[in-house]
Protein backbone atom coordinates (compact mmCIF):
# COMPACT_ATOMS: atom_id res chain seq x y z
CA UNK A 1 0.00 0.00 0.00
CA UNK A 2 2.98 2.35 0.48
CA UNK A 3 4.19 1.75 -3.06
CA UNK A 4 7.55 0.47 -1.87
CA UNK A 5 6.75 -2.94 -0.35
CA UNK A 6 6.48 -6.08 -2.47
CA UNK A 7 4.85 -9.32 -1.34
CA UNK A 8 5.35 -12.73 -2.90
CA UNK A 9 2.88 -15.51 -2.08
CA UNK A 10 4.55 -18.93 -2.45
CA UNK A 11 2.65 -22.22 -2.27
CA UNK A 12 5.11 -25.11 -1.82
CA UNK A 13 4.02 -28.69 -2.55
CA UNK A 14 2.27 -30.36 0.38
CA UNK A 15 4.45 -32.64 2.49
CA UNK A 16 2.60 -36.00 2.70
CA UNK A 17 4.34 -36.76 6.00
CA UNK A 18 2.99 -33.66 7.74
CA UNK A 19 -0.45 -32.84 9.12
CA UNK A 20 -2.43 -29.65 8.56
CA UNK A 21 -0.70 -28.95 5.21
CA UNK A 22 2.57 -28.11 6.93
CA UNK A 23 5.76 -27.96 4.87
CA UNK A 24 8.71 -27.38 7.24
CA UNK A 25 11.33 -28.53 4.71
CA UNK A 26 10.10 -25.97 2.17
CA UNK A 27 10.39 -23.29 4.85
CA UNK A 28 13.99 -24.27 5.57
CA UNK A 29 14.95 -24.26 1.89
CA UNK A 30 13.29 -20.88 1.34
CA UNK A 31 15.00 -19.40 4.39
CA UNK A 32 18.40 -20.67 3.21
CA UNK A 33 17.83 -19.28 -0.30
CA UNK A 34 16.84 -15.85 1.05
CA UNK A 35 19.68 -15.61 3.57
CA UNK A 36 21.46 -12.31 3.05
CA UNK A 37 19.26 -11.34 0.13
CA UNK A 38 18.25 -7.67 -0.25
CA UNK A 39 16.10 -5.68 -2.63
CA UNK A 40 17.23 -2.10 -3.16
CA UNK A 41 19.14 -2.44 0.09
CA UNK A 42 16.10 -3.64 2.08
CA UNK A 43 16.20 -7.10 3.70
CA UNK A 44 13.83 -9.87 2.62
CA UNK A 45 11.58 -11.31 5.33
CA UNK A 46 9.98 -14.75 5.30
CA UNK A 47 6.62 -15.25 7.01
CA UNK A 48 3.85 -17.84 7.08
CA UNK A 49 2.69 -20.70 9.27
CA UNK A 50 5.86 -22.79 9.03
CA UNK A 51 8.09 -19.74 9.39
CA UNK A 52 6.25 -18.67 12.54
CA UNK A 53 6.67 -22.17 13.97
CA UNK A 54 10.38 -22.25 13.24
CA UNK A 55 11.09 -18.71 14.33
CA UNK A 56 11.10 -17.23 17.80
CA UNK A 57 9.34 -13.97 18.52
CA UNK A 58 11.84 -11.29 17.39
CA UNK A 59 14.45 -13.89 16.43
CA UNK A 60 16.31 -14.02 19.76
CA UNK A 61 13.67 -14.68 22.39
CA UNK A 62 12.00 -17.98 23.34
CA UNK A 63 9.79 -19.68 20.76
CA UNK A 64 6.01 -19.59 20.92
CA UNK A 65 5.84 -23.17 22.18
CA UNK A 66 8.37 -22.50 24.94
CA UNK A 67 6.51 -19.35 25.95
CA UNK A 68 3.29 -21.33 26.23
CA UNK A 69 5.02 -23.93 28.39
CA UNK A 70 6.54 -21.31 30.67
CA UNK A 71 3.17 -19.61 31.04
CA UNK A 72 1.49 -22.93 31.83
CA UNK A 73 4.08 -23.81 34.48
CA UNK A 74 3.68 -20.37 36.04
CA UNK A 75 -0.08 -20.72 36.18
CA UNK A 76 0.20 -24.15 37.80
CA UNK A 77 2.64 -22.76 40.39
CA UNK A 78 0.12 -20.06 41.29
CA UNK A 79 -2.60 -22.66 41.72
CA UNK A 80 -0.39 -24.79 43.95
CA UNK A 81 0.48 -21.76 46.11
CA UNK A 82 -3.15 -20.69 46.46
CA UNK A 83 -4.47 -24.12 47.44
CA UNK A 84 -1.39 -25.06 49.50
CA UNK A 85 -2.47 -28.72 49.58
CA UNK A 86 -2.78 -31.80 47.44
CA UNK A 87 -6.11 -30.42 46.22
CA UNK A 88 -4.02 -28.20 43.97
CA UNK A 89 -3.43 -31.29 41.84
CA UNK A 90 -7.09 -31.31 40.79
CA UNK A 91 -7.20 -27.89 39.05
CA UNK A 92 -3.67 -28.54 37.79
CA UNK A 93 -4.91 -31.75 36.20
CA UNK A 94 -7.84 -29.88 34.63
CA UNK A 95 -5.46 -27.25 33.22
CA UNK A 96 -3.03 -29.81 31.78
CA UNK A 97 -5.74 -31.95 30.21
CA UNK A 98 -7.58 -28.92 28.82
CA UNK A 99 -4.42 -27.65 27.12
CA UNK A 100 -3.65 -31.14 25.79
CA UNK A 101 -7.22 -31.37 24.42
CA UNK A 102 -6.38 -28.56 22.00
CA UNK A 103 -4.06 -30.97 20.20
CA UNK A 104 -0.58 -30.40 18.77
CA UNK A 105 -1.52 -27.26 16.80
CA UNK A 106 -3.78 -24.37 17.79
CA UNK A 107 -6.54 -23.70 15.28
CA UNK A 108 -8.06 -20.24 14.98
CA UNK A 109 -11.26 -20.00 12.92
CA UNK A 110 -10.47 -23.38 11.42
CA UNK A 111 -6.92 -22.50 10.40
CA UNK A 112 -3.76 -23.93 12.04
CA UNK A 113 -1.52 -21.39 13.74
CA UNK A 114 1.14 -22.21 16.36
CA UNK A 115 2.31 -25.44 17.98
CA UNK A 116 1.04 -26.42 21.41
CA UNK A 117 2.64 -28.47 24.23
CA UNK A 118 0.97 -31.69 23.08
CA UNK A 119 3.24 -31.66 20.03
CA UNK A 120 6.19 -32.48 22.30
CA UNK A 121 4.67 -35.69 23.64
CA UNK A 122 2.24 -36.88 20.95
CA UNK A 123 4.70 -39.60 19.85
CA UNK A 124 5.74 -40.68 23.35
CA UNK A 125 5.26 -44.34 24.36
CA UNK A 126 1.89 -45.31 25.88
CA UNK A 127 0.16 -42.11 24.71
CA UNK A 128 1.18 -42.03 21.05
CA UNK A 129 -2.25 -43.35 20.06
CA UNK A 130 -4.20 -41.07 22.41
CA UNK A 131 -6.74 -38.80 20.73
CA UNK A 132 -6.93 -35.27 22.20
CA UNK A 133 -10.60 -35.03 21.17
CA UNK A 134 -11.44 -37.41 24.02
CA UNK A 135 -9.43 -35.65 26.74
CA UNK A 136 -12.34 -33.42 27.89
CA UNK A 137 -13.96 -36.54 29.33
CA UNK A 138 -11.10 -36.78 31.84
CA UNK A 139 -11.13 -33.09 32.70
CA UNK A 140 -14.90 -33.35 33.25
CA UNK A 141 -14.28 -35.95 35.98
CA UNK A 142 -11.86 -33.61 37.72
CA UNK A 143 -14.29 -30.71 37.42
CA UNK A 144 -16.95 -32.91 39.03
CA UNK A 145 -14.59 -33.48 41.98
CA UNK A 146 -14.04 -29.73 42.30
CA UNK A 147 -17.80 -29.17 42.25
CA UNK A 148 -18.40 -31.82 44.89
CA UNK A 149 -15.79 -30.29 47.21
CA UNK A 150 -17.25 -26.85 46.61
CA UNK A 151 -20.69 -28.07 47.67
CA UNK A 152 -19.43 -30.08 50.64
CA UNK A 153 -17.63 -27.05 52.09
CA UNK A 154 -20.44 -24.56 51.49
CA UNK A 155 -21.54 -22.51 54.55
CA UNK A 156 -25.18 -23.12 55.43
CA UNK A 157 -26.18 -19.59 54.50
CA UNK A 158 -24.84 -19.87 50.93
CA UNK A 159 -25.34 -23.59 50.29
CA UNK A 160 -28.60 -23.04 48.41
CA UNK A 161 -26.89 -20.69 45.96
CA UNK A 162 -24.07 -23.14 45.30
CA UNK A 163 -26.53 -25.95 44.70
CA UNK A 164 -28.39 -23.63 42.33
CA UNK A 165 -25.23 -23.00 40.31
CA UNK A 166 -24.46 -26.72 40.12
CA UNK A 167 -28.07 -27.49 39.19
CA UNK A 168 -27.96 -24.91 36.42
CA UNK A 169 -24.80 -26.50 35.08
CA UNK A 170 -26.52 -29.90 35.03
CA UNK A 171 -29.47 -28.44 33.09
CA UNK A 172 -27.11 -26.94 30.52
CA UNK A 173 -25.62 -30.40 29.92
CA UNK A 174 -29.01 -31.93 29.10
CA UNK A 175 -29.06 -32.80 25.38
CA UNK A 176 -31.59 -31.54 22.87
CA UNK A 177 -33.40 -34.79 22.15
CA UNK A 178 -34.95 -33.32 19.03
CA UNK A 179 -31.58 -32.64 17.41
CA UNK A 180 -29.60 -35.83 18.10
CA UNK A 181 -27.94 -36.58 14.73
CA UNK A 182 -27.99 -40.35 15.09
CA UNK A 183 -29.79 -42.59 12.63
CA UNK A 184 -31.87 -45.46 14.01
CA UNK A 185 -29.90 -48.70 13.84
CA UNK A 186 -31.42 -52.15 13.47
CA UNK A 187 -29.67 -55.49 13.81
CA UNK A 188 -30.18 -57.84 10.84
CA UNK A 189 -32.21 -60.96 11.55
CA UNK A 190 -29.12 -63.00 10.70
CA UNK A 191 -27.61 -61.88 14.01
CA UNK A 192 -30.66 -61.27 16.19
CA UNK A 193 -32.11 -64.73 15.47
CA UNK A 194 -28.85 -66.56 16.17
CA UNK A 195 -28.55 -67.84 12.60
CA UNK A 196 -24.96 -66.57 12.56
CA UNK A 197 -23.97 -69.57 14.71
CA UNK A 198 -24.63 -71.87 11.75
CA UNK A 199 -22.54 -69.81 9.35
CA UNK A 200 -19.75 -68.11 11.29
CA UNK A 201 -17.23 -69.86 13.52
CA UNK A 202 -16.53 -68.79 17.09
CA UNK A 203 -13.72 -66.19 17.28
CA UNK A 204 -13.64 -65.91 13.51
CA UNK A 205 -12.21 -62.66 12.15
CA UNK A 206 -14.98 -60.96 10.18
CA UNK A 207 -14.94 -57.85 7.99
CA UNK A 208 -18.38 -56.27 8.28
CA UNK A 209 -19.81 -53.97 5.61
CA UNK A 210 -23.03 -52.53 7.07
CA UNK A 211 -25.51 -50.00 5.74
CA UNK A 212 -24.34 -47.18 8.03
CA UNK A 213 -21.05 -46.47 9.77
CA UNK A 214 -20.87 -48.03 13.22
CA UNK A 215 -23.55 -50.69 12.75
CA UNK A 216 -20.88 -53.39 12.71
CA UNK A 217 -20.49 -52.89 16.47
CA UNK A 218 -24.16 -53.67 17.07
CA UNK A 219 -23.71 -56.80 14.98
CA UNK A 220 -20.83 -57.93 17.15
CA UNK A 221 -22.77 -57.12 20.33
CA UNK A 222 -25.70 -59.25 19.08
CA UNK A 223 -23.33 -62.24 18.86
CA UNK A 224 -22.25 -61.68 22.48
CA UNK A 225 -18.81 -60.86 21.05
CA UNK A 226 -18.33 -64.39 19.78
CA UNK A 227 -16.82 -63.03 16.56
CA UNK A 228 -13.87 -60.71 16.06
CA UNK A 229 -14.13 -57.63 13.87
CA UNK A 230 -11.29 -56.71 11.53
CA UNK A 231 -12.44 -53.09 11.79
CA UNK A 232 -14.96 -51.17 13.88
CA UNK A 233 -15.95 -47.51 14.00
CA UNK A 234 -14.74 -46.02 17.30
CA UNK A 235 -14.97 -42.31 16.49
CA UNK A 236 -11.96 -40.08 15.86
CA UNK A 237 -8.80 -41.99 14.93
CA UNK A 238 -5.22 -41.16 15.93
CA UNK A 239 -3.31 -39.38 13.15
CA UNK A 240 -1.06 -42.38 12.53
CA UNK A 241 -4.11 -44.47 11.51
CA UNK A 242 -6.44 -41.82 10.09
CA UNK A 243 -4.95 -41.94 6.58
CA UNK A 244 -4.51 -45.70 6.32
CA UNK A 245 -6.59 -47.54 3.71
CA UNK A 246 -9.87 -48.85 5.15
CA UNK A 247 -9.17 -47.22 8.52
CA UNK A 248 -12.84 -46.24 8.65
CA UNK A 249 -14.10 -49.41 7.00
CA UNK A 250 -16.72 -49.67 4.27
CA UNK A 251 -20.47 -49.17 4.35
CA UNK A 252 -23.31 -48.52 1.92
CA UNK A 253 -22.83 -44.77 2.32
CA UNK A 254 -19.03 -44.73 1.90
CA UNK A 255 -17.88 -41.95 -0.37
CA UNK A 256 -14.37 -43.16 -1.16
CA UNK A 257 -13.71 -46.47 -2.84
CA UNK A 258 -10.86 -48.97 -2.49
CA UNK A 259 -8.87 -50.91 -5.07
CA UNK A 260 -8.94 -54.72 -5.19
CA UNK A 261 -5.20 -54.86 -4.50
CA UNK A 262 -5.56 -52.70 -1.39
CA UNK A 263 -8.54 -54.68 -0.10
CA UNK A 264 -6.85 -58.04 -0.68
CA UNK A 265 -3.68 -57.00 1.14
CA UNK A 266 -5.73 -55.52 4.00
CA UNK A 267 -7.84 -58.68 4.42
CA UNK A 268 -4.75 -60.89 4.38
CA UNK A 269 -2.90 -58.73 6.90
CA UNK A 270 -5.81 -58.93 9.37
CA UNK A 271 -6.40 -62.65 8.76
CA UNK A 272 -10.01 -62.13 7.72
CA UNK A 273 -11.82 -65.37 6.87
CA UNK A 274 -15.34 -64.06 6.28
CA UNK A 275 -16.97 -60.88 4.96
CA UNK A 276 -20.51 -60.07 6.08
CA UNK A 277 -22.31 -57.55 3.86
CA UNK A 278 -25.64 -55.87 4.58
CA UNK A 279 -28.20 -56.21 1.79
CA UNK A 280 -28.15 -52.44 1.32
CA UNK A 281 -24.43 -52.60 0.48
CA UNK A 282 -24.33 -55.85 -1.49
CA UNK A 283 -24.98 -54.45 -4.96
CA UNK A 284 -22.17 -51.94 -4.61
CA UNK A 285 -19.51 -54.15 -3.02
CA UNK A 286 -20.23 -57.61 -4.46
CA UNK A 287 -18.08 -56.97 -7.58
CA UNK A 288 -15.21 -55.74 -5.39
CA UNK A 289 -15.37 -58.83 -3.16
CA UNK A 290 -15.45 -61.13 -6.19
CA UNK A 291 -12.39 -59.32 -7.58
CA UNK A 292 -10.34 -60.42 -4.53
CA UNK A 293 -11.44 -64.07 -4.81
CA UNK A 294 -14.57 -63.98 -2.66
CA UNK A 295 -17.74 -65.98 -3.23
CA UNK A 296 -21.11 -65.80 -1.51
CA UNK A 297 -21.72 -68.80 0.76
CA UNK A 298 -24.88 -67.59 2.48
CA UNK A 299 -27.69 -65.10 1.88
CA UNK A 300 -30.52 -64.37 4.25
CA UNK A 301 -31.53 -62.44 7.31
CA UNK A 302 -30.59 -59.12 5.77
CA UNK A 303 -26.96 -60.01 4.98
CA UNK A 304 -24.74 -62.10 2.74
CA UNK A 305 -21.63 -63.96 3.90
CA UNK A 306 -18.60 -64.24 1.64
CA UNK A 307 -15.49 -66.41 1.86
CA UNK A 308 -12.35 -66.77 -0.23
CA UNK A 309 -12.57 -69.59 -2.75
CA UNK A 310 -8.83 -70.29 -2.46
CA UNK A 311 -8.33 -69.72 1.26
CA UNK A 312 -6.44 -66.48 0.61
CA UNK A 313 -7.57 -63.09 -0.62
CA UNK A 314 -5.87 -62.11 -3.87
CA UNK A 315 -6.34 -59.78 -6.81
CA UNK A 316 -4.83 -59.57 -10.27
CA UNK A 317 -2.15 -57.25 -8.83
CA UNK A 318 -1.35 -59.27 -5.74
CA UNK A 319 -1.59 -62.77 -7.12
CA UNK A 320 1.75 -64.51 -7.65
Amino acid sequence: SDGRTTFVLAYPPRDPHQSFNESPMAEKRARAALHGATIAGAPVHLSGFDALQAQSGGGKGPGVLLEALLGGVGALAVLAFVFASFLALVPIFVAVVSIAALGPVLHVMGRPSVSLPWKLVEHAPLIQNATPDRFPAYSALAIAVIGALWLARAPSRTAVYRWGVVGLGAVLLFPNLGAIPHLPQTVPLFFSSGEYRNVLRADEVVFAIPKDKGEELTWQEATDYSIQLAQGHMGVLPDRYAHEPLSTGLNARSVAGVSPATLAAWLQERQVTAIVVADAAQQRFAPLIRSVGGASVYEGGGVSVWRSTQGVWTSDRTAP
